[in-house]
């Protein structure tokens, strides 16, 4: 980032960041939230010693992109966000009116700083930054510029820049700790562009409920947005795009050239997905009607065209991971009371209970269902990606038998006969690495997906071979000590396999659950997994985790999640079963 100038220098913090006006853009070794300026790295004109035209990357001044560097658009750990700017009018963004697109810095976090400096600044020795073009004079600077807006974080110092995130999401909405004021523009950065900005839709903040349905629906081949970038989670779906998505997911789009007959004839997806509908008899009500493919879904619609889907095919995969704990929900129950505005006799009346019995709709009486609302591109999302794998729901309480069941005490578990995983499974409880991981008395849950401070008690007892002293203290803010896991938090960062999920303060983030990609680096990490040249999983971009997924698939420990299609599913969940099997 630039800034060419700054109205009002308040020695007050707050009233400085509250009173900040920028134009255009900002010079680059103008540290300008600074009453002075720092020489060390004041005049960045020889690009950090490279040999560079003047034209390159390095040389003009603006920071790297995030995804760039780790292969993900949002802040990587070790970064706080620190404010924001926006472009008017941006095509990037743009589909049925001009729309802005935000920018939102990256700010190396600090490390123990004495005291916030004028605009909430720390020296940039009191942080990890390295300025430096880290790929040469085709990437832009990182950690370079000491800047910061400031509209968020307000009471955190940071440090340099890292990078910059890109995204069509309001930051406020991206980050709760931004604020909307001040709102700054600068044109200068609006032709600013790198592939891995267009890897993933830019409107679908990566905290918000629908984000891992349309994760999954993007590893399935089977999202479309509204434009090539853009998903438009809070657009109306239409009919020809909620017709279209169900019979993608029933069937798969056909791959195979067409034929003679059908290119003299040739039918759109709608066409063939309403086809595919009427031959299985898939309707809305007692009689087969379809509306105009551009008209709009509402709720009882969309339940009732997803009950007659279920009647037709099996929904759930057996090695796909579940979206349990993906959404905030009501704890579900088998006992259930009917929602206010579903009268007796509706004709979506089965589908709804059909559908709140699964958990698809995740909210529930005395709640109303609203069956003629409008369903939104986010909320089919999740819709599909619920009906694809339920959320298992709660049992009614029973009393807790005088003695342990025959097969808890046998040693295995309920849930895991006949599964690919059972072997290795088995043979890691007889070791007792899962003791007190348990989902419940003689379950494993094996398609639920690892928490990370599960993942830790896992991996800690399969390298040491035994559990760790009790600690009095955790590194990680978000670890209590007094938890019976916090040891094995611990002892997994001392052995250098977890460096935790954020800084400033640092946080384990113990309750999320691991990817595929961060499960690479763990396990390259724990088993000092060698480099290895490229498994060319088509799904894998550059990114922090591309080279620990490469060794992992050189080991032999991992085939990808789609031998067919060479991919590996980096964004899913591990599940509990599959890394069972990736540990032995």
């Amino acid at each position: 980032m630039r800034v060419s100038s700054l109205v009002d220098r308040h020695t007050s913090r707050r009233g400085f960041l509250r009173s900040l006006v920028m134009s255009a853009t900002a010079i680059a070794f103008a540290p300008a939230y600074l009453v002075r300026p720092i020489a060390a790295e004041a005049a960045i004109i020889t690009c950090l010693g490279l040999r560079c035209s003047s034209w390159s990357a390095c040389c003009d001044g603006w920071t790297e992109f995030c995804c760039r560097l780790t292969g993900e658009n949002t802040c990587p750990p070790g970064t706080v966000v620190g404010g924001w700017w926006k472009v008017n009018n941006s095509s990037f963004c743009s589909y049925d009116e001009p729309r802005p697109r935000y920018y939102i810095d990256c700010n190396v976090a600090c490390v123990n700083a004495a005291g916030c400096r004028p605009g909430g600044l720390c020296r940039r020795s009191e942080t990890a930054a390295q300025c430096r073009c880290p790929d040469g004079c085709d990437t832009r600077k990182v950690d370079c510029v000491q800047f910061r807006y400031g509209q968020c974080n307000q009471q955190t110092c940071v440090g340099p820049i890292r990078c910059r995130v890109v995204t069509c999401v309001p930051p406020w909405q991206w980050d709760p700790t931004c604020s909307r004021r001040p709102v700054l523009t600068s044109e200068a950065t609006r032709h600013h562009d790198r592939p891995c900005l267009h890897d993933w839709f830019n409107d679908v903040p990566p905290n918000a409920f629908y984000a891992g349905a349309v994760r999954w629906m993007s590893d399935r081949g089977i999202a479309s947005g509204v434009t090539d970038d853009l998903f438009g989670p809070d657009e109306p779906i239409r009919w020809e795009d909620f017709a279209t998505l169900l019979w993608s997911y029933a069937t798969g789009r056909t791959t195979e050239p067409p034929s003679p007959l059908e290119e003299a004839n040739p039918r759109t997806d709608y066409e063939k997905a309403v086809d595919w509908m009427v031959e299985n008899r898939i309707a809305l009500g007692q009689n087969v009607r379809y509306p105009d493919p551009a008209g709009h879904v509402t709720r009882a619609e969309a339940i009732t065209v997803l009950h007659g889907l279920a009647a037709v095919t099996n929904a759930a995969s057996q090695e796909e991971p579940t979206p349990k704990d993906l959404y905030p929900e009501r704890e579900l129950t088998t006992e259930r009371l009917p929602f206010p505005d579903v009268v007796d006799g509706a004709w979506y009346g089965e589908a709804v209970d059909w559908a709140a019995g699964q958990g698809i709709v995740w909210w529930s009486p005395p709640d109303p269902f609203h069956p003629d609302q409008v369903v939104t591109r986010s909320e089919a999302a999740v819709y599909l990606h619920r009906f694809h794998e339920p959320p298992t729901p709660t049992p009614a309480p029973q009393p807790e038998p005088a003695q342990p069941s025959a097969d808890a005490v046998s040693g295995g578990y309920s849930d895991v006969g006949g599964s690919n995983h059972e072997e290795a499974i088995t043979a890691l409880r007889a070791q007792g690495v899962f003791e007190g991981t348990e989902c419940g008395p003689g379950e494993f849950c094996p398609r639920d997906g690892v928490e990370r401070w599960v993942m830790a008690v896992w991996l800690v007892r399969v390298l040491d071979g035994a559990d760790p002293e009790p600690v009095s203290a955790s590194r990680f803010a978000d670890v209590d000590p007094t938890e019976w896991w916090a040891p094995y938090v611990e002892r997994l960062a001392v052995l250098g396999v977890t460096q935790g999920c954020a800084t400033g303060p640092d946080r384990f983030c113990p309750h999320e659950t691991v990817t595929r990609a961060r499960m690479a680096s763990l396990l390259v990490r724990a088993f000092d997994l060698l480099p290895a040249s490229s498994a060319g999983f088509a799904d894998v971009p550059a990114g922090a985790h591309t080279a620990n997924i490469n060794a992992l698939a050189s080991s032999g420990i991992t085939v990808g999640c789609d031998t067919g299609a060479l991919r590996y599913c980096p964004s899913r969940d591990v599940t509990r079963a599959q890394m069972a099997t990736f540990l032995v």
